[in-house]
């Protein structure tokens, strides 16, 4: 319930405070323990948040990589487009030899 009033106000409770607060309700030492439990939960979360988060010098090398990636999607293209044409340059030629061929088998039975 404290918690839900303290996210809400958006108020920033410093760990004194929530000690005072708490102990006057559940006693000293059973404050000082939550206070520290919570504390240590805090720390390990903030550390889990802050291992998922990237660098700016995380990001920069994944543009790099972008742009290598980039420039590598490029070279293929080029050079597949060199093979469809190289392709289709030597199935005409292939083609022309096969009608040049038919034409000369039809002319030899005539």
């Amino acid at each position: 319930m404290f918690f839900k009033f303290v996210q809400n106000t958006n108020m920033t409770i410093s760990e004194i405070q929530f000690y005072e607060l708490l102990s006057s309700k559940i006693g000293r030492h059973e404050a000082q323990g939550l206070v520290t439990f919570m504390e240590t939960k805090m720390d390990q979360k903030l550390e889990e948040k802050t291992m998922i988060l990237a660098t700016k010098d995380d990001i920069k090398e994944l543009k790099q990589e972008i742009h290598f990636i980039k420039s590598d999607v490029a070279n293929v293209k080029v050079d597949l487009i060199k093979w469809m044409v190289g392709t289709g340059i030597a199935l005409s030629g292939v083609m022309v030899a096969v009608m040049v061929g038919m034409i000369k088998f039809l002319h030899l039975q005539n």
